[in-house]
């Protein structure tokens, strides 16, 4: 019965991966914190599976021609250099016991931060003056997504693709389903690297992340055919939702008890399939 409750966990984190193209990690791991699972082992488990769905959502998006590989390859080039780095500091803190403090603190800020960044509201179209230039040759900032996703990768055990989207959209200004793709493409050195690495040095519930992965490889295309329902606005506001209840569903973990925190996500989840069945009936209707 346990296993199959993750299977259909699987599925769902699944499709949020080929949606929003954020790997699946930032999903499962504040369920397992939320679990009280240890956060190495949760980070090691959560990397085995934000491998798997990244692989999964970018097979799917490169049918649908959504991932530039260029600034693909910059991002987790960038990304693997930094997670070689960021490793031994969480390894610190475990040994400090102070990880189960500092990766969900480190967890909330960000995905706050981020949810508020999808808010930010640019004219659609822009006149001749209102267009600027990059600082910097665009390169450096694909380098420097790169470099923040990886170190977060390791520190939270996702992918780095809640991060990586917002960033190319706020900053670089691609298109949602661009943004997507391409950071789904992106993730899968990055998540590789950094769960060979866990796997020598760290429990990982193997059966649990196996089971889970089966449930994405079905959840993966339908999250990347919704992609063609939902208006690039709309996936914005879901994405920076499932962010914000994320954030609460943690601080509930810390300061109340998980029941709370595992309560917002169902409601949260209820409320994102009532608008995907709004959105698929409405043009039924007209």
């Amino acid at each position: 019965m346990e296993l199959i409750l993750f299977a259909v966990i699987g599925l769902i984190i699944g499709t949020f991966s080929g949606l929003f193209g954020i790997g699946g990690g930032v999903i499962l791991a504040p369920l397992l914190l939320i679990l009280g699972t240890p956060p190495t082992v949760a980070i090691g488990t959560s990397l085995m599976l934000s491998l798997a769905t990244s692989m999964f959502g970018t097979i799917a998006h490169l049918r649908l021609k959504n991932i530039r590989w260029k600034e693909a390859i910059m991002i987790s080039i960038a990304g693997v250099f930094a997670f070689q780095f960021t490793q031994p500091f969480v390894l610190f803190l475990e040994s400090q016991r102070l990880d189960e403090i500092v990766i969900p603190l480190i967890f909330i800020f960000l995905l706050l931060i981020f949810a508020s960044f999808l808010w930010i509201k640019r004219p659609e179209k822009e006149t001749q003056s209102e267009k600027r230039k990059p600082i910097f040759p665009k390169y450096i900032y694909f380098i420097g997504i790169g470099l923040i996703a990886g170190t977060f990768s390791v520190m939270l055990g996702v992918s780095g693709g809640f991060i990586i989207v917002p960033l190319l959209i706020g900053i670089l200004r691609f298109p949602v389903r661009i943004a997507v793709g391409t950071s789904l493409a992106s993730v899968v050195l990055i998540v590789l690297v950094g769960f060979v690495k866990y796997s020598l040095t760290t429990p990982i519930e193997y059966i649990v992340g196996l089971v889970l992965i089966a449930g994405t490889f079905f959840g993966s295309p339908l999250g990347a055919k919704l992609t063609e329902l939902l208006k690039n606005d709309e996936m914005k506001k879901l994405l920076s939702f499932l962010y914000i209840s994320l954030a609460f569903s943690m601080v509930l973990r810390i300061f109340f008890a998980p029941e709370f925190a595992i309560l917002l996500l169902f409601i949260y989840f209820l409320l994102f399939v009532a608008f995907l069945l709004y959105k698929w009936k409405a043009p039924l209707t007209q």
